[in-house]
């Protein structure tokens, strides 16, 4: 459980990153992603393609 929980929140930082870097505000892009991970749907997100997942 906790290596999961370890790779979660790594692949966070990684989108968080990655949004920042495409222009998404830290405070929105954080938002959006918690809404994605409770199973919510994201508009904002859905313009965006995240790089692959390196893990």
């Amino acid at each position: 459980m906790y290596l999961a929980d370890g790779l979660r929140r790594r692949r966070f930082g990684e989108l968080m990153d990655f949004l920042v870097a495409n222009g998404v505000a830290p405070e929105t892009a954080r938002t959006e992603l918690l809404k994605v991970m409770r199973g919510e749907r994201s508009k904002l997100l859905e313009k965006y393609r995240p790089p692959a997942d390196t893990a």
